[in-house]
């Protein structure tokens, strides 16, 4: 009994220490969720100010159309090259958003397994606990029998 107790003190030592490392990488993980939204979000911020600036350079396109004829033909080939450097970086930013949501939803199916092995050892170890409480509670009864049939 002294060694299935010290066995099952040991498993539950074990458990206590992988139910520690789980909560380690659930952190982890739900740190790098954070950091993948913070990357989200300055994504779209960017991805703003480039249609932002976008408008702008058509307004003063616009402009300069009004003001000379012939500059008109050099404005539009800048303004059809800027649009396609525009048109570029945006498809670009926009797999890289892609690419984040795809890793930020990884990563919460990884938050959602942990936390479901994290439950699971929790478990474990109650019912390490409950069956050491018996092993303890048998061996005393034991004693107490031996003690009784001494006197």
């Amino acid at each position: 009994l002294t060694e299935d107790l010290s066995s099952s003190e040991s498993e539950v030592y074990t458990m206590k220490q992988e139910s520690e490392d789980l909560l380690d990488r659930m952190s982890r993980a739900e740190a790098k969720a954070s950091d993948l939204e913070s990357v989200i979000a300055s994504m779209k911020d960017e991805l703003y100010r480039e249609k932002e600036n976008k408008k702008k350079l058509v307004e003063d396109l616009n402009k300069l159309e009004q003001e000379s004829a012939n500059f008109k033909a050099q404005v539009f080939a800048a303004k059809e090259s800027f649009e396609s450097e525009s048109h570029s970086k945006i498809e670009t930013l926009e797999a890289k958003l892609q690419n984040a949501m795809i890793e930020l939803s990884k990563t919460q199916k990884e938050l959602t397994a942990s936390e479901q092995t994290i439950a699971n050892l929790t478990s474990d170890i109650d019912e390490y606990k409950k069956e050491l409480d018996s092993a303890n509670e048998f061996a005393s009864n034991a004693a107490r029998m031996e003690i009784s049939e001494l006197k």
